[in-house]
């Protein structure tokens, strides 16, 4: 799903670099067209050999010892994601929290203004939701 995300937002900003060489560029808009395609192709085979690599490591491992060291992967990952368990949400208990970016709290502050239920607030429950 990450990923995906990260493919629409490449879409996008290659979308905008078209429009601003057209822009610029005008009539001579075709030679930036053509290194755009360049880039694209290069990034596709880089995806590519990225997959190569991780069926070339599911064969040397087995499934079994590939899918532990996805599985190890993702726990890291996840375990990051959550200050490495070590904060308790006060009302549910749970080790799920968030620290609330700067960045989230301000979307939250644009969208919803002063209402916002981010602002003052540190941590976020991913359980109850809760915030403090």
């Amino acid at each position: 799903m990450k990923n995906v995300k990260w493919i629409i937002i490449g879409v996008i900003f290659l979308a905008l670099m078209c429009v601003g060489m057209v822009d610029t560029l005008g009539e001579n808009a075709g030679a930036g067209f053509i290194f755009l395609f360049v880039l694209l192709a290069v990034a596709g085979g880089g995806i590519a050999l990225a997959k190569g690599i991780d069926k070339n490591m599911e064969e040397k491992m087995g499934k079994q010892g590939w899918a532990d060291f996805q599985k190890a992967v993702n726990d890291e990952k996840e375990k990051k994601k959550y200050n490495n368990y070590l904060i308790v949400c006060p009302i549910c208990k749970s080790r799920k929290v968030k620290k609330i970016s700067d960045a989230n709290r301000a979307t939250s502050v644009a969208i919803m203004g002063l209402a916002s239920s981010k602002i003052g607030k540190q941590y976020e429950c991913d359980s109850c939701h809760h915030k403090w």
